[in-house]
């Protein structure tokens, strides 16, 4: 076999979404994490069951691969979801203008994708699908340049990444304490193998089952890359919310021919953080915290025309204490667009949680958090049915955060991203909403006061586990902050103790617990007790958030 076609793609992507489909059980139990967050698998299959869907008719490679790249992104969910959708970028990007691609034109799309997943995220970790990725790539180069068929540079490329699957132990600890390959690697590899049942004209139990869409291809150029720094789903390391070493929130477009997004990345870099960097080689949209926005609008102008420039400065949005805001500029005899200013929007998991945000303004609430993730589609389409000139944000969920900043990039609308990595966080944050602040303005209060929270979860074991040095055992109660062990045994009232200990509560402050739907108010309430006792000088408080999964999530400020 000599040309992949756009056909054989499909064909090959159907026999992948079979084999995750009949393997997801077993994918998602490789989380690391002993609580009920394994949802790798499950985020894979939805994301490449969108890409499968966005087909429409026949068409050539080029043509396939570009509606997949966009099915991908739109229906991309959590990390390993969203890192899945950029290989599917890179693949369109190696393969645009091509009728069919032979085995080296296809190796070298192959390193187009997992170039377009490392780039997705600004601090790789090594042991992770990204390792798997470019493993696979390297070693379908390798046996391309020796002049093999389709069937045998990808035969070559499986065994590289199932080489590098069996090597991610002894990268990450995390990994070798628990005994597992990493999840998303594993996910990867069993996606190659039904690829290559395909390629090879074997049956795939499912492929009889799924239909392509009929109609015309509407294609709409996806977005390329996310420099964000976010973690794999494996490595939920604490964000500082508060720290503000850059001021200045720098946006601009770059326009032109030939642009690169790798030499725009290792200029703009060393000037600051919270680099973004997507689009294409005709139009490059940037996105950088810094202090010196000037050198980056002339890095900007060296590559091409520079178009639609915004500088804020964070700090400004950031004081406590704001002693009046200008007036409104609106010019009072222009017309009135009926839209709301701005919006919020919200990821929430829990009846109760949805209650108290929508009581502090959110507008549109996004169902989904621990274990089911939302899409990037369905972040877009919240967004957009605001009807908001701008839109707020609230992730509420580290796995969601990448999602939500490639949602970012797929709507007209214009959207702040407040990173809040938990629901106590996220009320925080909208107790501040104001719509008669500017964006910026609201943006900076609520990061500051998401800042302030302090936030752990309580739950239960769901297997026998190594994690944090400790021995846990199905059915022990956890206590967890930002993706550590603060508590474990069988006992809920020494691991709510523990967790309120180890957020470091003291003379003041406020601790808030909000019981889920497993809990009753009665036991909240008997808990509340038990805390007041054991913590005198704190005001504690309780609500009922509803969130599955969870018995407690609890916040201290």
């Amino acid at each position: 076999m000599n040309r992949l076609t756009g056909a054989l793609v499909v064909e090959m992507a159907t026999a992948a979404l079979s084999y995750l489909q009949q393997n997801e059980a077993r994918i998602n139990a490789l989380n690391v994490f002993p609580v009920p967050d394994g949802d790798t698998a499950s985020n894979m299959i939805l994301t490449l069951k969108a890409a499968i869907d966005a087909v429409r008719g026949q068409g050539s490679l080029a043509e396939v691969a570009e509606a997949m790249a966009h099915g991908a992104l739109r229906g991309a969910r959590g990390n390993s979801g969203t890192i899945l959708s950029q290989f599917f970028y890179g693949f369109h990007l190696g393969v645009r203008g091509l009728e069919a691609a032979d085995a080296i034109q296809m190796a070298k799309a192959f390193e187009k994708a997992a170039e377009a997943a490392y780039s997705a995220v600004h601090d790789p970790r090594e042991g992770t699908i990204l390792t798997v990725g470019r493993e696979w790539a390297r070693s379908a180069i390798l046996e391309a340049e020796r002049g093999s068929d389709l069937i045998r540079v990808f035969e070559a490329a499986l065994r590289g990444a199932q080489g590098a699957l069996e090597e991610t132990p002894k990268l990450l600890d995390i990994l070798e304490e628990a005994g597992v390959v990493d999840a998303g690697g594993e996910g990867f590899v069993v996606g190659l193998q039904g690829a290559l049942a395909a390629l090879r004209g074997e049956p795939s139990e499912l492929a009889a089952s799924l239909t392509v869409n009929n109609g015309a291809f509407n294609g709409v150029h996806p977005l390329q890359t996310i420099q964000l720094a976010v973690q794999d789903a494996h490595h939920r390391d604490a964000i500082d919310l508060a720290e503000i070493t850059y001021i200045y929130c720098t946006e601009f477009l770059i326009q032109g021919e030939g642009l690169s997004i790798d030499a725009l990345k290792e200029a703009l870099l060393p000037l600051g953080d919270s680099l973004i960097v997507v689009g294409d080689d005709r139009l490059i949209k940037v996105h950088l915290h810094t202090n010196r926005p000037g050198q980056a609008f002339e890095i900007a102008c060296d590559a091409g025309e520079l178009l639609s420039v915004s500088v804020v400065n964070m700090k400004e949005q950031n004081r406590q204490h704001v002693k009046g805001r200008e007036q409104d500029s609106r010019d009072p005899g222009a017309p009135l667009t009926g839209r709301a200013k701005v919006a919020l929007v919200a990821v929430v998991a829990g009846e109760g949680f949805e209650e108290i945000l929508k009581d502090q303004g959110v507008t549109m609430i996004v169902p989904g958090g621990q274990s089911m993730n939302p899409s990037a589609g369905e972040l877009v389409d919240a967004i957009e049915a605001s009807g908001a000139e701008h839109v707020i944000l609230l992730p509420n969920n580290k796995n969601i955060l990448l999602t939500a900043e490639q949602a970012s990039l797929l709507t007209q609308t214009p959207v702040t991203i407040v990173p809040t990595a938990s629901l106590p966080q996220a009320v925080a944050a909208a107790l501040h909403f104001d719509p008669e602040l500017s964006p910026e303005e609201l943006a900076g209060r609520m990061r500051q006061a998401a800042a302030r929270v302090r936030t752990a979860e309580l739950t239960r074991a769901m297997r026998d586990a190594r994690f944090n040095g400790a021995q846990i055992q199905q059915g022990d109660v956890l206590a967890m902050s930002d993706g550590k062990l603060l508590s474990h045994g069988r006992d809920l009232e020494q691991a709510l103790i523990e967790a309120v200990r180890g957020l470091g509560a003291g003379e003041g402050d406020l601790v808030t617990l909000y019981y889920g739907a497993e809990l009753t108010e009665d036991a909240a309430r008997a808990h509340q007790q038990l805390l007041l006792r054991e913590f005198p000088t704190c005001e504690i408080e309780v609500y009922y958030g509803g969130q599955p999964i969870y018995l407690y999530l609890i916040s201290v400020e």
